[in-house]
């Protein structure tokens, strides 16, 4: 289901600390993250991008989720509050 968490589905550790930084911890906010918010992380390598976004496309064609946003957090633009 959407609500599963990430943690309970085969991703790696990697992966998943990925997902945590832009805030995304359940499969249906995997299914609707903009990668390109992963992609642009430091220290994300090619192996672990690669297996985001192919997880990502078989979560979106199971939840028939088209729709994809941007961050599901907001990104830190650098400017204090």
């Amino acid at each position: 289901t959407p609500d599963t968490p990430l943690a309970t589905m085969h991703v790696s550790t990697r992966g998943l600390n990925a997902l945590e930084r832009v805030g995304c911890t359940t499969a249906g906010q995997l299914a609707r993250l903009a990668l390109t918010r992963v992609w642009a992380l430091p220290g994300v390598g090619h192996k672990t991008r690669r297996e985001l976004g192919t997880l990502a496309a078989a979560l979106r064609e199971r939840f028939s989720t088209t729709t994809v946003v941007e961050p599901v957090v907001p990104a830190d633009d650098g400017h204090a509050a």
